[in-house]
């Protein structure tokens, strides 16, 4: 089901986004990419997805790897987990373990987090240990995981954090306004 979904998304995304003309062809087990009657890619794949951001991620071998629109791979085949781009970051994982890339195909979060949200104001909330915490642009931990659940983004940019059992808001420059001490915190911020 997720190749067939795949295949029909890319090349959906294909026609509307590009005036060539996009064709996958099927032989036996393996998936080739044609633009303009020409192969896309040197090798053949086992899925596809459809572009995001303009980048889309191949298997080959049971492994992914990122191209761009001309086909070029921006990344090695070697994740075993592969999310679509958003805000310019991709999570990918390895084993059961998650890391981010950016845009250019560099991996600037290691994979050694147990799961991270999609980048929001380029912003992520990642998972370590059984904590949550949140990643830069860059892959720099700028909270270090210790809340007990995901934060929670507030509508005036700060965020709710759950610690100790106990919720807080912290502001935009991660500095505590109100104290860990309520046992709710809703999305608009009150308690």
């Amino acid at each position: 089901m997720r190749i067939i979904l795949g295949l029909v998304l890319f090349f959906v995304s294909r026609h509307n986004a590009f005036s060539q003309n996009w064709e996958l062809k099927n032989n036996q087990d393996s998936i080739y990419i044609l633009k303009d009657n020409q192969s896309f890619l040197p090798y053949a794949v086992t899925e596809v997805s459809a572009f995001s951001e303009g980048k889309a991620w191949i298997c080959r071998g049971g492994k992914y790897a990122y191209i761009d629109t001309l086909g070029k791979e921006l990344t090695d085949t070697n994740f075993t987990i592969v999310f679509p781009f958003i805000n310019g970051f991709a999570v990918i994982g390895i084993d059961s373990l998650y890391g981010v890339i950016n845009s250019a195909g560099e991996q600037i979060a290691p994979a050694y987090y147990s799961w991270i949200n999609s980048y929001v104001d380029s912003i992520a909330v990642a998972q370590k240990d059984g904590y949550w915490g949140l990643l830069d642009s860059a892959g720099n931990e700028i909270l270090e995981p210790s809340a007990d659940e995901p934060l929670i983004r507030l509508a005036n940019k700060h965020w709710a954090m759950k610690f100790k059992g106990y919720w807080g808001v912290l502001n935009k420059e991660l500095q505590i306004v109100y104290p860990f001490k309520y046992d709710c915190i809703l999305k608009d911020g009150t308690a």
